[in-house]
C-alpha cells in the first residue's frame, strides 16, 4: 500500500511541483507521509527537485510562454523564523574566527557544499576584519566601499545563501557554479571567477529588444525562435543572493591581490 487511503492517486493531486503525489512516500524514523519525489514529509513544501536544470543548459531554461507577464518571484523563499537578524551572521563568525580565518581549496573539504559555506563565511570574516581595522585606525582619504556597512549589508543575503546550501534547496546549477567560481578565487585566478559569474548571473541571453507593437517573445514565436530565460537574470531573490556573491568577489580581488 502506497500513502493513505483518504489521498487518491492521480494527475489533480500532484501540487507545489512535485512529480509524485503526497502519500507516495512514509518515513519510518518520524512516522511521517511524504512525496516520493523527494522524500519531504512537509506537505505544503516546494518541491526542492522542480528548478533541476540539464547540465548542458548553461544556467538556462526553457521559457514557457511567448505572453508578457509582469515579474513574480518564482526563486527560493526562506520561512520567516529562518531568516538570519542582520549582524547575526558576522556576530557568529567574530566568535569562530580560528575557525574561519584561513582560505581553504576545495581539496580540504569532503564535498563542494562544504567549500562554498566555509569560503563564503571566509570572505565575509576577512571583509568584516579589514574593516575594523580601518575604522581603528580611522583612515582618511576616500570613501571604502568594503566598509563595516558593507559588510554588514552582504552579511544578510550571505546568511540567506548559506541557510539554502545548508537544507539542500539552492538550485543545484547554481551552486556548482560557485563552487567552480570560488575554486578560482582561492587559486587567485580572478578574471575567470568573475567571466563565470557574469556566466552565472547573465548568462548568454540576449537582450529583449522589440520592435514596434510586437514584443521579442512573439516576434520570435513568429520566426520559428526559441526563446530561454536564464534563472538568476529573471528572478528576484536569485539576483540579490547572487549579488552579494559578486560583491564578495571584488573584495577577494582586492584583498588578495
Amino acid at each position: 500500500r502506497k500513502g493513505p487511503a483518504l489521498y487518491p492517486s492521480g494527475a489533480q493531486h500532484v501540487t507545489q511541483g512535485h512529480s509524485k503525489i503526497w502519500g507516495s512516500y512514509f518515513n519510518l524514523e518520524s512516522k511521517k507521509w511524504g512525496y516520493g519525489c523527494c522524500k519531504s514529509v512537509d506537505r505544503h513544501s516546494l518541491c526542492p527537485l522542480r528548478n533541476t536544470i540539464d547540465e548542458k543548459s548553461d544556467f538556462m531554461e526553457p521559457l514557457k510562454t511567448t505572453q508578457v507577464t509582469k515579474k513574480k518571484k518564482l526563486g527560493p523563499t526562506l520561512p520567516q523564523a529562518g531568516i538570519p537578524e542582520k549582524l547575526s551572521l558576522l556576530d557568529k563568525l567574530h566568535s569562530l574566527q580560528d575557525h574561519f580565518e584561513k582560505l581553504k581549496t576545495r581539496e580540504e573539504f569532503k564535498l563542494g557544499p562544504e567549500f562554498v559555506v566555509h569560503t563564503l563565511k571566509h570572505l565575509l570574516l576577512t571583509w568584516s576584519l579589514e574593516a575594523n581595522k580601518i575604522d581603528d585606525t580611522k583612515s582618511v582619504g576616500g570613501t571604502n566601499k568594503f566598509d563595516q556597512k558593507g559588510a554588514e549589508e552582504v552579511a544578510s543575503g550571505v546568511g540567506k545563501l548559506v541557510l539554502l546550501i545548508e537544507n539542500k534547496k539552492l538550485n543545484e546549477k547554481i551552486l556548482k557554479g560557485l563552487e567552480t567560481i570560488f575554486k578560482h578565487v582561492v587559486a587567485k585566478r580572478f578574471l575567470d571567477a568573475n567571466r563565470l559569474y557574469f556566466d552565472l548571473s547573465i548568462g548568454r541571453e540576449a537582450w529583449p529588444i522589440g520592435v514596434g507593437e510586437c514584443n521579442t517573445y512573439e516576434q520570435g514565436k513568429m520566426r520559428g525562435a526559441k526563446f530561454r530565460h536564464n534563472l538568476v537574470l529573471h528572478d528576484e531573490e536569485y539576483r540579490h543572493l547572487v549579488l552579494q556573491v559578486k560583491r564578495l568577489l571584488g573584495f577577494a580581488e582586492q584583498h588578495y591581490s
